[in-house]
């Protein structure tokens, strides 16, 4: 009976133990931390990717999100609704500017001030958040001094907001956007404006291990010592929108798409320049989705394509070709909201572009020149100014002559007799106009 109490006893204990291990094991906490890469600029798609690693922390329970970025900018709107996307998390939200050589420029700013831990790696620098132009100059130079205020004191509200949740230097912050100040991580992390500087992600984890941060409405302690890193596994739809959300590309797309549009009027039937066109167009909707754009660019860019179509039937000597390629850079200077983004295109690119387009235009124009001044060789049209035999007299009444191989009635104001060499003035219903050939 003892020895049977005591079995009963082990088996009761070894349930109770593996209960509580099981409970213990569920409300632990979660082993691993998403990580998202932001190589580039910043827009709807960006926000699109960071939304989706938010949900599925959520749904796994996983520890919080690592952002590694390096980003020259992007747009406004994308940034306000990251950083709100940020400021609403109930994990912690780590954002890491590396490897060494990168920048959190401009909206990067904003997105570093607004994390839980803002973190950088050595030689990189943050800052420059002052709204431009696409032209790269101040609002208030280009567009006036009001709108330029305008846009300059709502920027300053958004930053110092940011700033003030999270305990950072709000008068650095207010800089970079006022005057563009731009800072070292070793200065940023002096200035209060960063957590921590670390050479890479594993010196990171362990950096910020034990530290306490203020999650929703009570301190949190984290715990990163066990932490795995899991990459976020984009779908073929976020790389690929990603990948064309590009400035250049997006300016590409519109101007391959007037290309091939133009390939095709100037020469029916090819079929291929206008499926190449309609590809293109596709890509530049899409694109134009996730950025901003100016439809002053997008109008000036369709006037230049005009132009250079203008050129096959006016005789302009270049000169609609060449007002064409200024309309082209033009309309990609301006193409992207100057007002929510800090997208531009390098002048270069541009340049080289509306050179491209032009020298194309001047070759199917000059093509389409040479052809037009190259004599029929079908119709009646051919005919004229032709040489003939006069097979039967004619005169004001109708005769008969042999023209290229064929018997064809005749007429002529004067006489003339079988034999003699007549030259075709004009054909009409069938019947030749013809006058007599001098004898020399």
């Amino acid at each position: 009976m003892h020895a049977r109490f005591l079995y009963f006893c082990a088996f009761l204990f070894s349930i109770l133990f593996g209960t509580y291990s099981l409970l213990h094991a569920d409300s632990s906490s979660p082993s691993y931390i998403y990580r998202v890469k932001i190589q580039g600029a910043i827009h709807e798609g960006t926000y699109s990717i960071l939304e989706k690693a938010c949900k599925d922390i959520e749904q796994e329970k996983a520890w919080g999100l690592l952002i590694e970025m390096d980003t020259p900018g992007g747009t406004l709107e994308a940034t306000r609704k990251i950083v709100k996307l940020m400021l609403g998390s109930s994990f912690p939200i780590i954002v890491y500017v590396s490897p060494s050589g990168s920048r959190a420029g401009s909206a990067g700013t904003f997105i570093t001030l607004a994390a839980y831990i803002a973190a950088m790696a050595p030689g990189t620098n943050i800052g420059a958040a002052h709204p431009v132009t696409v032209t790269g100059k101040d609002p208030e130079a280009e567009s006036g001094k009001h709108m330029g205020e305008k846009i300059e004191n709502d920027t300053l509200a958004f930053v110092s907001s940011i700033a003030q949740i999270r305990n950072r230097n709000v008068e650095w912050a207010k800089d970079s956007v006022k005057n563009s100040a731009s800072i070292t991580s070793e200065e940023a992390l002096r200035l209060d404006v960063i957590d921590i500087v670390s050479k890479d992600t594993a010196q990171l984890l362990r950096d910020i291990h034990g530290r306490s941060i203020k999650l929703g409405d009570k301190m949190t302690v984290l715990d990163t010592s066990n932490l795995q890193i899991k990459d976020l596994e984009l779908s073929w739809k976020m790389k690929f929108f990603n990948f064309i959300a590009h400035p250049t590309l997006v300016f590409a797309f519109l101007a391959i798409a007037g290309l091939g549009f133009y390939l095709e009027f100037s020469h029916p039937g090819l079929i291929f320049p206008s499926v190449i066109g309609g590809v293109s167009l596709i890509f530049f909707l899409i694109a134009s989705s996730l950025i901003p754009l100016n439809s002053l660019g997008i109008f000036l860019m369709i006037l230049a394509f005009a132009c250079f179509i203008a050129e096959v039937f006016v005789v302009s000597f270049g000169l609609l070709t060449i007002a064409g390629a200024a309309l082209l850079t033009l309309g990609g200077i301006f193409l992207f909201d100057a007002s929510s983004s800090d997208f531009s295109i390098p002048v270069h690119f541009l340049i080289s572009i509306s050179i491209g387009c032009s020298l194309v235009g001047l070759i199917i124009a000059y093509a389409l020149g040479k052809t037009f001044s190259i004599k029929q060789q079908t119709g009646n049209e051919v005919m004229i100014g032709a040489r003939a035999k006069v097979i039967q007299s004619i005169g004001p009444h109708q005769g008969k002559i042999f023209l290229m191989g064929e018997f064809w009635e005749a007429r002529s104001k004067e006489a003339i007799e079988e034999g003699q060499e007549v030259e075709i003035l004009s054909i009409n219903h069938l019947i030749a106009e013809v006058k007599q050939v001098s004898s020399s």
